[in-house]
């Protein structure tokens, strides 16, 4: 059995996870509110000037159901949950296991404990690109339930343990490729 290379205990944050997610997938949705927005006040301009309340409206009442929406489309599916919870991920030969944890402080010595909540196989064969950052790294997943997964830099002890992990996640590429 090949070597496993596992991560420290992640966790995004929230503004964070929220970037990311609207770089992947927020497109098309800022694009619709932007043309929506747009025709609106077009036509304040060209045919009434009432036409001015229909773009507040969309700034101030469509704009805020389209993020919601947005938020639990993609930011509910069971991959990308994963990110907004402590967990670790373990790089082996079939694909990468979450591990999700809870945390729990140990009252005698104070310090924060880590216990699994469950596991999960994500197989590489949903992974048919990456996106690198300047601290991350991003993993959509494209099968089943879209998603992606988060990867810092500073998730690994070992200097080299980024380079290995994402060197199983190329190769599985290429071959899914």
């Amino acid at each position: 059995m090949a070597e496993h290379i596992k991560t420290n205990v992640l966790r995004m944050g929230k503004t964070t996870f929220f970037k990311e997610m609207l770089k992947l997938y927020g497109a098309p949705w800022i694009l619709v509110f932007f043309l929506m927005l747009l025709a609106a006040a077009a036509l304040s301009v060209i045919h009434d000037l009432r036409w001015i309340i229909v773009a507040l409206m969309i700034v101030c009442i469509t704009a805020p159901m389209m993020l919601a929406f947005f938020y639990i489309f993609h930011g509910m599916k069971p991959v990308t949950v994963i990110n907004s919870l402590p967990h670790t991920l373990s790089f082996g030969d079939d694909g990468i296991t979450a591990v999700l944890l809870t945390q729990h402080k140990n009252e005698e010595t104070n310090e924060t404990e880590y216990i699994e909540l469950s596991r999960q196989l994500l197989p590489y064969s949903g992974i048919k690109r990456y996106k690198s950052g300047l601290t991350s790294i991003i993993l959509p997943f494209e099968n089943g339930n879209k998603g992606f997964i988060w990867l810092p830099v500073s998730a690994f002890d070992d200097k080299n343990g980024m380079l290995e992990a994402m060197d199983k996640v190329i190769a599985a590429i290429r071959d899914n490729n």
